[in-house]
């Protein structure tokens, strides 16, 4: 046996080595099958992107493939694409409603055969006009869908529609930059950095940007096509088609596209021909694109003019707002890590590029001279980014918003597709520059104390790392493998952008988003509506009534109603009414959340529900005590387990109908006399009309106005980390409280009224007392001072009012001049409850840390004891057969003297009236409501709605059409006269 032991051993050596060569030999056909593979692929890759249709297709499955990583991290997460704020609140229900709006007017026209074109909606606020509110949408193709979509549904086909957008955008631009002379290779790359760049995450929260990165390289492929002397007809429908789409977007595209024409008309057409009659030739190129420009802004006026018109009339424009020369450095560091990950920087704009986007721009800047256009065009761009001048003037001249980083992003993808070819040719000396930029952009973000640095912006490195590897030392590959390795790391890099975002181990987006199927449950099944569909059931509901709620349930409610068509306050648009927003300005109602274009409840006010038709109120069982003090919460008409928990919904007889009679009148300026506690008191009394009003055939009612609001004596009790001086709270850390004590009183509601309230964050230092800060260690005040000057301010204070039991009544939102969102309000009074046997506290609980400076801060009771009699006179003198229609409003009113009809409906100039078919006056009543005149008797009195200025926009948009025919048949028929020219070269 041991003989044998050397020749078993020898065998087993044998056998080994003979394994690892079959071993290696398969490893060898293994990866000769997967070359194989690779080359197969690129080779059906290659044939099929000869035509456009092939190379939808293959784009297609580059775009699915890409999307799967992307869709399966959301639904791991449990999440949909919308965000719990703007998605929800107006993007879901945007889309739902179109698609009602649609079966609307199909309806109208091929079913009853009126043909009436729904203007007017009472589903939204206290009314809104729908083609200035919702317009955009309407035009909207991705939208159309919804016309077809379940309501169940909605929410799936939404996302999928924002898929297809995207879709469509990567395709537009391939199809922009192959024009420009670029391979279709090279395209399909450029289409994966453009439509995976940052900003394209903005679907996440506002997918009604998402059309704007379909029909920017739109435009851009029209204007090229006039610079070609082809027919403008592109340019025009495309211009056209984006002033339908969005005012505000096309008055940024009509910006960035001037800059385009300036730096092509530079670098490309006018290139060679000399500085003789230079000026001539691009003022004609100028008149020429203004002329359309001008054509394509007719034809959009049809919903353009009333839109603008409305717009105009907000006053949120003139808002004085910061006017810094530079943004905060917060802005600036993200600006750096958005290079290469995803990165939102402020002021709306979002940024994350390619990780292949350092290599090409920093070849760009080495090969300057040989790509002017490019190069000055990005230079351009990142001055309008980096400095806030140009975020106000790309925002209406209002305050910076930068929410055109896509246009950005676009000249990123287009400069990464022109320098393709040469980034895989580079010089000796090119490698060595670009590889020591990369290096050093690296090390420069892992020096700066910046937040922004992680493990999002090192894993996106890693890969930046990857591809300076591959174009380094892959130089002898074939120029097919090697754009096919560098094109899966392009499609790498950007999965890798949008996973870190949404991922909920690295970035925080995912948290921000709607659980996924939750929508239709948040806005109908587990809301109100559900409750009112069962009491309507019962036939417990009268929907020519309002429904409120509790100001604290703000979540998952606003514009919930233009969903269900319940009328409720509820309302969330950029496109307002100033008149409403006046009025509740005046009242200083908390709900509004410190804007001029989003408003709620009414805070539990219950002269402010019983005045404005108020006969439901929807609340969870655990906050009944937030009921109004008219409902009666131990006998609810509706129960049921809704999305926070049990709720029920209640009803009371104590309120006015949507329309009433009164006979006498204060003026404007009498009401704004009242201190704000009386002034809900007033409204119930009487109607507030404009000063020059004195000549209505009304009783003035100034010296007849009874109020019984009484100002208790308060003892201010500051808690830990709050320090109080003479109108101010120095507040240290977040959270800190203050506590109220004043005498009670019986059976009243109780307010706290705050004026002139203003809020500014404090350096981190203030945040310490001075034994605190001596308690740290110096390396820890060192770092603080390092990193104080890169952190994130605070712009917008919040205060929330605890009654006695510690229940929140109400939230002021304090947002200062440097939110964009500011709104210039300073004037608040909230309602801290109702209270049968009186409350003695109000605890102030501040949710950030800052300075709270005030004018008077002050606690108010007031008695319910008239209350019920003035809501029996109102009553009393109520409107019947009130009927709402399609654009119209009807009722019959009675008066024994000459009086005027109260419609708690928001005043709008699209409104006329008539009084038994005579016309009569609308009157602005209530700083946002309408009135109208009646002499004494019974009357009919009819509203009619028809959007302002309509019908000179439509005038207008015909003369466009016709403009834009003639035009473009003249053009025809001069290219026919004369010889066909040579196409401009390209970039």
């Amino acid at each position: 046996m041991t003989s044998n032991a050397p020749d078993q051993v020898a065998n087993v050596v044998a056998d080994a080595r003979g394994a690892a060569r079959d071993g290696a030999d398969a490893e060898a056909r293994a990866d000769g099958r997967l070359a194989r593979l690779v080359d197969r692929a690129g080779a059906w890759a290659s044939r099929a992107m000869r035509t456009r249709r092939g190379f939808a297709l293959v784009f297609l499955v580059v775009f699915a493939l890409a999307w799967v990583p992307v869709i399966g991290c959301v639904l791991a997460s449990g999440k949909s694409f919308f965000w719990q704020v703007d998605g929800l609140y107006q993007q879901y229900v945007w889309f739902v409603y179109t698609g009602q709006w649609l079966r609307e007017l199909a309806s109208n026209v091929f079913v009853t055969h009126t043909f009436e074109v729904p203007m007017w909606t009472m589903d939204n606020g206290y009314g809104v006009g729908v083609l200035q509110s919702f317009a955009s949408t309407f035009v909207n193709p991705f939208y159309f869908v919804s016309a077809i979509v379940p309501l169940r549904f909605a929410e799936y086909a939404a996302e999928l529609m924002m898929l297809l957008n995207i879709y469509c955008a990567g395709l537009a631009f391939a199809w922009w930059v192959v024009r420009n002379g670029a391979a279709r290779s090279h395209a399909l790359i450029g289409a994966v950095c453009y439509v995976f760049a940052g900003n394209v995450l903005i679907m996440f929260s506002q997918p009604s940007f998402l059309p704007d990165i379909l029909v920017f390289p739109l435009l851009l492929l029209a204007a090229d096509k006039v610079f070609d002397h082809e027919s403008p007809a592109m340019f025009l429908v495309v211009m056209g088609w984006s002033f339908l789409s969005s005012f505000y977007d096309a008055y940024m595209m009509c910006i960035l596209l001037a800059l385009y024409c300036l730096v092509r008309f530079f670098a490309v057409v006018d290139k060679g021909r000399g500085a003789h009659g230079r000026a001539l030739r691009l003022l004609g190129w100028v008149g020429a694109f203004v002329g359309l420009v001008l054509v394509a802004l007719l034809m959009s006026c049809i919903l353009l003019l009333p839109q603008v018109a409305s717009l105009l009339s907000d006053q949120r424009l003139d808002v004085a707002r910061d006017q810094s020369l530079l943004y905060e450095p917060y802005y600036y560091q993200w600006f750096i890590t958005g290079f290469i990950t995803y990165a939102y920087m402020g002021a709306d704009s979002y940024t994350g590029f390619n990780a292949v986007a350092p290599i090409a721009l920093v070849l760009l800047a080495c090969r300057w001279r040989r790509h002017k256009g490019l190069f000055f065009g990005f230079l351009a761009l990142t001055a309008m980014m980096l400095l806030p001048t140009f975020g106000r003037v790309m925002n209406g001249f209002q305050y910076p918003a930068d929410r055109w980083s896509w246009a950005y992003s676009l000249w990123v993808a287009f400069v990464i597709v022109r320098m393709l070819p040469e980034v895989i040719a580079m010089s000796a000396r090119e490698r060595r520059v670009v590889a020591g930029c990369v290096i050093a952009y690296g090390v420069v973000v892992t020096l700066l104390p910046l937040p922004g640095r992680s493990v999002t912006f090192y894993m996106a490195y890693a890969v930046l790392l990857l591809m300076l590897a591959l174009v380094l030392c892959a130089r002898n590959w074939r120029r097919e493998r090697l754009l096919m390795a560098l094109g899966c790391l392009v499609a790498v890099s950007g999965v890798l952008t949008f996973y870190l975002c949404l991922s909920p181990y690295f970035g925080s987006k995912a948290s921000t988003l709607m659980g996924v199927g939750k929508s239709d449950q948040f806005h109908v099944t587990g809301n109100a509506a559900a409750l009112i569909d069962q009491a309507a059931q019962d036939g417990g509901y009268d929907d020519a009534y309002r429904v409120d709620r509790p100001s604290i349930d703000g979540v998952g409610i606003h514009n919930s109603n233009l969903i269900t068509g319940h009328m409720a306050p509820d309302f969330y648009n950029s496109i307002y009414n100033q008149s409403i927003d006046d009025f509740y300005t005046s009242l200083g109602i908390v709900d509004n959340e410190g804007l001029n274009f989003r408003y709620g409840a009414l805070n539990s006010r219950s002269m402010l529900d019983a005045l404005l038709g108020v006969k439901y109120y929807y609340v969870y069982d655990n906050e009944r005590l937030l009921a109004p003090y008219q409902f009666d919460t131990t006998s609810p008409i509706a129960t049921g387990a809704m999305t926070w928990g049990n709720a029920s919904l209640y009803e009371t007889d104590e309120v006015a109908p949507l329309a009433f009679v009164s006979d006498d009148y204060i003026t404007r300026g009498e009401y704004l006399a009242l201190p704000m506690i009386d002034r809900q008191n007033a409204l119930l009394q009487t109607i507030v009309l404009d000063d020059d009003a004195e000549g209505a055939s009304l009783q003035d009612a100034s010296d007849e106005i009874v109020t019984n609001s009484q100002a208790l004596d308060v003892k201010v009790t500051p808690g830990d980390g709050v320090e109080a001086s003479d109108g101010s709270f120095l507040v240290r850390r977040d959270g800190a409280t203050v506590t109220l004590t004043f005498d009670s009183v019986a059976d009243a509601e109780t307010y706290l009224s705050v004026t002139g309230l203003t809020y500014h964050d404090i350096p981190t230092r203030a945040r310490y007392t001075d034994a605190e800060w001596s308690a740290l260690g110096f390396i820890q005040r060192m770092r603080t001072r390092i990193a104080e000057p890169f952190r994130l301010q605070c712009t917008n204070g919040t205060v929330s009012v605890l009654n006695a039991q510690g229940t929140v009544t109400g939230t002021i939102y304090q947002l200062n001049e440097k939110d964009h969102l500011y709104g210039d309000k300073h004037d608040w009074l909230c309602n801290a409850g109702y209270s049968k046997d009186g409350t003695t506290t109000i605890t102030l609980r501040f949710n950030q840390a800052g300075e709270y400076a005030f004018d008077s801060l002050g606690v108010y009771a007031q008695p319910m004891d008239g209350f019920s009699q003035e809501v029996d006179d109102l009553k009393a003198a109520a409107a019947t057969d009130i009927s709402i229609g399609t654009n119209r409003l009807s009722c019959t009113a009675t008066s024994d003297t000459d009086a005027q009809v109260f419609w708690s409906v928001a005043h709008s100039d699209g409104w006329s009236a008539t009084v038994d078919g005579e016309p009569a006056e609308v009157h602005l009543a209530d700083l946002g409501f309408m009135s109208v005149d009646i002499p004494a008797g019974t009357h009919e009195v009819v509203l009619t709605y028809h959007t302002p200025h309509l019908r000179k926009a439509a005038i207008l948009s015909a003369i466009g059409v016709a403009l834009a025919v003639a035009t473009c048949l003249a053009l025809r028929r001069r290219r026919r006269k004369t010889v066909p020219r040579r196409a401009l070269p390209r970039w």
